[in-house]
C-alpha cells in the first residue's frame, strides 16, 4: 500500500512538471532566440537555432501530453442508451440523434447551457476509467479536453451532452432525467419542464427539484423568459 502511494505521489509530480513546460520552455526558448539574433554576427546564429529547436519541441511534447490526458476519455461517439442509477436503476431512456433533439430543448440548452465546451468536458472527465494522477491531473484533464473537442461539430457535442449529461436523482441523460420526473419521453416535454431539467445543470443540489422545487423553479422561471425573449426578437 505504501509503495502504491508512493507511485501515486511521484507520479503526480511528474504531471505537475511536465504541465509547466509550455510555460517554461516557450519564453526560456524566445529568450534564445532575441538573445541570438542581437548577436548574430558574433556567434549568435547557434543560439538563436537552440531557442528554435526549444519551441518546437516544447510544442511536441505539449500536444503529446495533451494526447495522454484525453487517451483514456469515453468516445463522444458512444450511442449506449441513458440511465439512471442507484434506486432508480429501473428507469432506462433512449438514446437521442441530433435529429430527435426538440427545439424547445436545444433552446433551453443554448440559454443552460452557452457555451457546450466545458459541459462536455466535464461530462467526459467524469465518465473516465483512468483516475490515477489525482485531482492535479483530473483539473489538467478538464483543459485538455477542451482543447481536444475543438476538432468536433457543435452538433455532436450537444447529442453527447445531452445523452450524458447528469439530471441529478442519479439520471444521467435528458430522456432517462424526464422519464424519471415527469414519466414523459423528451419530445412531449413542455417548455416549463425542459427549464426545470436545465435548471439543475448550474448546481444540482441547490436547484433540485425534488428536494428545493422553489428554489428550481425560481431558476427555471429565468431561463424560460431569457428563451420566450430570444424568440420575440426573432
Amino acid at each position: 500500500m505504501i509503495e502504491i502511494k508512493v507511485a501515486t505521489g511521484i507520479f503526480s509530480r511528474l504531471v505537475a512538471i511536465l504541465s509547466f513546460v509550455p510555460f517554461v520552455g516557450v519564453p526560456i526558448s524566445l529568450v534564445f532566440i532575441v538573445i541570438g539574433f542581437l548577436n548574430f554576427r558574433s556567434g549568435g546564429k547557434r543560439l538563436a537555432l537552440l531557442g528554435l529547436a526549444g519551441i518546437i519541441s516544447t510544442l511536441i511534447l505539449s500536444l503529446l501530453f495533451v494526447a495522454y490526458l484525453v487517451k483514456d476519455m469515453p468516445s463522444i461517439h458512444d450511442r449506449a442508451k441513458p440511465f439512471c442509477e442507484g434506486e432508480n436503476a429501473h428507469i432506462q431512456g433512449d438514446y437521442l440523434s441530433f435529429d430527435q433533439i426538440p427545439s424547445v430543448t436545444l433552446d433551453m440548452l443554448e440559454e443552460a447551457e452557452p457555451n457546450i465546451l466545458p459541459g462536455v468536458a466535464r461530462v467526459l472527465v467524469s465518465r473516465a476509467h483512468n483516475k490515477a494522477g489525482g485531482q492535479f491531473l483530473w483539473h489538467l484533464r478538464g483543459v485538455a479536453m477542451l482543447l481536444w473537442l475543438r476538432q468536433y461539430k457543435q452538433s455532436d457535442l450537444t447529442t453527447y451532452y445531452l445523452n450524458r449529461n447528469y439530471f441529478g436523482s442519479g439520471c444521467y441523460g435528458i430522456s432517462a432525467a424526464a422519464k424519471f420526473y415527469f414519466n414523459k419521453d423528451t419530445k412531449s416535454l413542455t417548455l416549463e419542464e425542459n427549464a426545470k431539467l436545465f435548471a439543475m445543470i448550474k448546481s444540482y443540489f441547490y436547484y433540485s427539484i425534488i428536494e428545493q422545487p422553489e428554489r428550481n423553479r425560481e431558476r427555471a422561471v429565468i431561463l424560460m423568459k431569457k428563451v420566450l425573449e430570444k424568440k420575440d426578437k426573432k
